[in-house]
């Protein structure tokens, strides 16, 4: 599973070996640091679809996540939420 740092958390790791006469000033470094582009990354949630048989013997599939009923049964992932799904019945 991938871990994720802040650039903050960069910048305070290399504070200590930042020295004015390297190649590469520390300012530098901090600045071009700063103006990198972040990665917009949240948390997966994991769920396992919660089946129901419903009228007329429709499977309707309820989200675990954020409790929502989904009607169609060609979703890997919750459309409300974003939550990845496994079919309970697979």
């Amino acid at each position: 599973m991938a871990e994720y740092v802040t650039k903050e958390q960069v910048i305070d790791w290399y504070r200590p070996y930042g020295h004015t006469d390297e190649p590469i000033p520390f300012e530098t470094l901090v600045s071009d640091l700063r103006d990198m582009k972040a990665a917009d990354v949240a948390p997966v949630r994991h769920g396992r679809w919660e089946v129901e048989v419903g009228m007329n013997f429709f499977k309707e599939r309820n989200c675990p996540v954020c409790k929502k009923r989904i009607e169609s049964n060609f979703w890997s992932f919750c459309p409300n939420c974003g939550a990845l799904m496994q079919d309970s019945d697979a």
